[in-house]
């Protein structure tokens, strides 16, 4: 079995991104460059959620529940869309909060009005660290983003005597702050604020006129000038950003017996500790056809295989049988789809750690014919 250095997917280009979406519903999972919904899975339970991060990949957030009266910390499978408790916070504070990470230490913070707290992100428990130094109008920050740097930066809400939101430079071990300016986006308030890995800064923002609908901005700390890249779906009260699924498609596929050519792809996110939420398709397959997918530890293979190319190395197991379903016959055309959870797959059948290295390829006969449908092939890293 080949493992990669897990660090090593932290080193791609931010273009390998994901923006991870929570709602207190649902949780969405976006490409940052175009705004495309990858995945979207309801999340369960329900939850009111102050913030996320990813962390070693997998996602937190501050929960204050309100139906069970206590703060906690909760963790969320990015695979799956399930949440479960880390542990409380020890307070019921029953103030607006934001959560943080300083990607420099992997360090959790809270903020509360005034006060900077450290989080222990193995039990949810907190440490009040200092308090902030308002000054004069007072500034509560209500959302705080660290870059990779480590430098903290705040937003605080707009005020009887300051009618904008501001945006400050925040001083987590003395509770410093630096006004840097103001936000000039309206009347409202930031829900949440992230940096991405290239240190660009993301907030999520509701206007007062319409609470709503919330509004994706990216913010220039340098300038304050705000841009609007694309629009939400069903707002967010979190955001975050990891490193995409490393998926790579390889070997050549057999064309068919109606000239088409059976190709892979996948959809969710590979995980070596979820029991499903990673599919690996097959398009363009005949139609009420049956398929299996052969997965592969082994590594990649070219070996001639039934008028085609196998491309995955022995040992390998198999899939159930899956049916193409499309068409009715006596219609025979392309239309039918092959699909299986991979995650579900290995959890049940090859347990794995992250950073372990999969290959997978379809096959199938051909209706009545003694020849074979064969794909091209594709090879993922498995994610925490």
């Amino acid at each position: 079995m080949r493992l990669l250095n897990w660090m090593l997917l932290l080193s791609f280009a931010a273009r390998g991104d994901r923006m991870y979406v929570q709602n207190n519903s649902s949780f969405f999972t976006l490409d940052p460059f175009t705004g495309e919904v990858l995945d979207e899975k309801p999340l369960w339970p329900l939850i009111e959620n102050r913030g996320l991060v990813y962390d070693g990949g997998n996602l937190y957030f501050f929960d204050q529940n309100i139906f069970i009266q206590r703060d906690r910390l909760m963790k969320l499978n990015p695979a799956t869309g399930r949440t479960e408790e880390v542990g409380p916070t020890g307070y019921s504070i029953n103030q607006t909060g934001t959560f943080t990470k300083d990607p420099t230490t992997s360090q959790f913070y809270l903020t509360f009005a005034d006060r900077v707290f450290t989080m222990d992100k193995s039990t949810g428990r907190i440490t009040f660290l200092t308090a902030l130094k308002v000054g004069i109008p007072p500034a509560w920050i209500d959302q705080l983003a660290i870059d990779s740097q480590g430098r903290a930066f705040g937003t605080s809400q707009p005020g009887a005597l300051h009618p904008r939101n501001r945006l400050y430079r925040v001083d987590l071990q003395t509770g410093a702050l630096t006004e840097l300016g103001s936000l000039d986006e309206g009347l409202g308030v930031f829900r949440t604020i992230a940096f991405d890995r290239t240190d660009v800064l993301w907030g999520t923002y509701t206007h007062f006129s319409n609470p709503f609908v919330h509004t994706l901005y990216t913010i220039d700390t340098q300038t304050l000038k705000l841009s609007q890249p694309f629009a939400l779906p069903n707002g967010a009260v979190g955001i975050a950003f990891g490193p995409a699924p490393r998926t790579t498609p390889y070997c050549t596929a057999k064309t068919n017996s109606a000239g088409c050519t059976p190709t892979v792809d996948c959809a969710g996110y590979p995980s070596a500790s979820a029991s499903f939420g990673f599919t690996v398709n097959c398009s363009q397959v005949l139609n009420q056809s049956v398929g299996t997918c052969l997965v592969s530890a082994s590594g990649r293979a070219r070996i001639p295989f039934l008028g085609g190319t196998l491309c995955v190395a022995a040992p390998w197991t198999s899939s159930q049988p899956v049916h193409a379903g499309g068409s009715i016959p006596p219609v025979v055309d392309c239309s039918g789809t092959w699909s299986i959870d991979l995650n579900s797959h290995l959890y049940f059948g090859r347990p794995l750690s992250a950073g372990s290295v999969i290959d997978c390829q379809w096959w199938g006969r051909e209706l009545g014919l003694a020849s074979a449908q064969l794909s091209d092939a594709l090879e993922v890293v498995m994610m925490p």
